[in-house]
């Protein structure tokens, strides 16, 4: 056992994929921390710029499935379009059912979803 670790450690195209998972790892951290700086900017920024998006909660628990987010409370309502006035894909076409609209308001990344 001790031989096959020597073996594996002193493999150049093993260190080679080490030091790139390092890399890796390091970039994700950076990225991530950029990412959530733009994220919380971004949430703040409609929370600004929308007085409606101010309200504290979504009194009815408001749900999407899939592509689907049709009826919904005026809250999550006019999150989803704020949402979609800033969303790139030009058929608005959106997978809803990787958030939770309830959290729009408190959580930067639900809106990020």
């Amino acid at each position: 056992m001790q031989s096959e670790l020597s073996v594996r450690l002193n493999d150049e195209g093993y260190k080679n994929w080490i030091k790139a998972g390092f890399c890796l790892q390091k970039i994700r951290d950076c990225l991530l921390r950029f990412v959530n700086t733009e994220m919380e900017k971004f949430h703040q920024f409609l929370l600004r710029t929308n007085s409606v998006l101010q309200r504290e909660s979504c009194k009815k628990f408001c749900r999407a499935q899939g592509t689907n987010f049709q009826r919904a409370c005026s809250l999550c309502g006019e999150w989803k379009r704020e949402i979609l006035n800033h969303h790139t894909n030009q058929n608005n076409v959106i997978y809803w059912g990787n958030c939770s609209p309830p959290l729009w308001p408190k959580y930067a990344w639900e809106v990020a979803k």
